[in-house]
């Protein structure tokens, strides 16, 4: 190895005025490496550092609404005096900083010891406006008054590995640990208030809890191989996982949830083994087999959401097989991937949306079958193209949904197998790349996303149409002294300028505001308009 140190820097920046009214934002980010290599000996110290501010466009909108101007967005509206106006501070803001220590031993030509600790802290905000009788405003402003809250979260995240690893003429393996420990608060403010005879001293704290969550992984993996053509391996994990949710939430106190303290806590222990065989077919072909268990929790918003809702929400279990064939010639190369997903208890997106995070639901039994299909052919030094394709199947069994049209009063019980949410049966892409000079590349690319559905009923009142897009890529680099270069980049999205919506969110409600006493029920769903052709420039400087 190598002596001496070596200093790493990157800095990114993105700024755009966004398509729908007051969506902009405003990112930028920075990294930073030192490192140290001694005779057997690597240690590296990095930070990154991250600061974003975004306008808020979760809500979506109606199809009606849209069609009278394709950027609207309600985040911020109100009336004054029969008058519409926006506030025109509703944002997003979130700032994330990185500490990092990596270090690396080897002991000797087959042992190393290896060791990682990463310290996160991150916190930031999202500032609405709401107007009274919304029912998103908190108690004791509900119904009475328009106000201007701030929703805060201050986390910290603290994570560690350590594992030793030996690599000998056959078989290679590594023992470690993992964990990962998140300390957060979350808590909201009342920052404004219309309605001048309240006296509530500002900021109104009117919710606050904390989470705490301890993740912690023992894992061995190993590669052995048979000959020369043939290897196989396992990666066996034990998952420890301690959880705790404690304090009031935004809905709780509001009034339309549980009212009061709540305290969750619970404790998961998942084993996920995963095995898999590598055949070398020839020096151009290979195959391979895989078969693993793979379990993971509920987060954060899905607990809470649930606990709302007087209900609970299941960690998931999924067993993965998959079966591959890949070929790599000098001007061409292929790949397809056999896969079958079979989930228990899976979390799925139920169509509802929370601050712009997709809310799960648990589907007893479901699964993901499909096949993955990807290819590249170089046809002269200037031309190459290269596609990829999947095609599958995600399916719900013995879903039972209720079925009903918009105002009907009855709604009927039906039992069947659906479609998966948000997971389209057919997704495909294909990029044309000229380079008709040196240093400049040209590409067209293409991409397919087949019919999905919003929720998990496969209901075409929620369904969502397909749609392709034609986005074009210019780049030019200059090479400077030493390995310095620039990089220009122009890209046209939707160069078709097609017109399409995707989801935002969907739900089924009741509606008994227009004759007290009689439930109605409607389909209710909003849309997030997709913008035309539109422009970015990128310049990227590598030094």
């Amino acid at each position: 190895m190598a002596r001496g140190t070596s200093f790493d820097f990157a800095y990114s920046g993105l700024t755009s005025d966004g398509f729908v009214r007051s969506w902009g934002t405003d990112q930028q980010s920075f990294f930073g490496s030192m490192s140290w290599y001694g005779k057997r000996t690597l240690i590296k110290l990095l930070t990154i550092i991250g600061n974003q501010k975004t306008g808020i466009a979760w809500n979506g909108a109606y199809p009606d609404q849209l069609d009278a101007d394709p950027t609207f967005n309600s985040a911020g509206m109100y009336d004054m005096d029969g008058r519409t106006m926006y506030y025109d501070n509703e944002t997003d803001n979130y700032w994330q900083r990185h500490y990092q220590l990596y270090v690396s031993h080897l002991l000797n030509d087959r042992w190393s010891l290896k060791g990682a600790f990463d310290v996160m802290h991150g916190g930031g905000y999202y500032e609405q406006y709401m107007t009274a009788g919304s029912g998103y405003v908190p108690a004791p402003f509900a119904y009475l008054s328009d106000v201007v809250f701030q929703k805060r979260m201050d986390n910290y995240t603290y994570t560690g590995n350590a594992a030793v690893n030996y690599t000998g003429s056959k078989l290679t393996f590594s023992l470690g640990d993992n964990f990962i420990y998140y300390d957060g608060l979350q808590y909201g403010d009342v920052i404004w208030y219309r309605d001048t005879a309240m006296s509530y001293n500002l900021p109104y704290r009117w919710y606050e809890n904390k989470s705490a969550k301890l993740d912690n992984s023992v894992y061995a993996k190993a590669t052995y191989d048979f000959s020369d053509n043939l290897n196989a391996y396992a990666d066996l994990q034990l998952r420890m996982v301690n959880y705790r949710i404690h304090g009031n939430s935004d809905d709780v106190l509001a009034g339309t949830a549980r009212d009061g303290e709540f305290d969750f806590t619970n404790k998961y222990l998942f084993f996920n083994p995963k095995l898999g065989v590598n055949y070398r077919i020839d020096d151009h072909q290979r195959t391979y087999f895989v078969a693993g268990v793979n379990s993971r929790e509920p987060v954060r918003f899905d607990i809470m959401s649930a606990y709302a809702n007087n209900d609970t929400i299941k960690p998931e279990t999924m067993l993965d097989l998959e079966l591959g064939y890949q070929i790599a010639h000098s001007r061409w190369a292929f790949n397809a991937n056999l896969y079958a997903m079979l989930y228990r208890d899976q979390m799925t997106p139920n169509g509802d949306v929370l601050t712009g995070y997709a809310l799960m639901e648990n589907v007893d039994k479901s699964y993901r079958l499909g096949i993955e299909l990807e290819g590249g052919y170089k046809f002269t030094d200037w031309f190459r193209m290269d596609a990829n394709l999947t095609l599958s199947m995600n399916k719900v069994l013995d879903l039972t949904y209720f079925v009903f049209e918009t105002g009907d009063t009855v709604q009927t019980a039906v039992t069947g197998t659906t479609d998966l949410a948000l997971s389209p049966s057919v997704v495909g892409a294909a990029i044309a790349t000229f380079i008709p000079c040196r240093n400049a590349k040209l590409q067209l690319i293409g991409k397919y996303v087949g019919k999905q559905y919003a929720d998990n009923t496969s209901r075409e009142c929620y369904a969502i149409d397909p749609y392709f897009l034609l986005n074009v890529k210019a780049s030019y680099t200059w090479h400077l002294r030493g390995t310095n270069e620039i990089e220009a980049q122009l890209v046209v999205n939707n160069v078709l300028n097609h017109n399409y919506r995707l989801h935002a969110w969907a739900g089924d409600w009741v509606d008994d505001f227009t004759t007290p006493g009689t439930n109605y029920y409607i389909h209710d769903r909003t849309w997030l308009q997709q913008p035309g052709i539109n422009f970015m420039g990128r310049v990227i400087y590598r030094f």
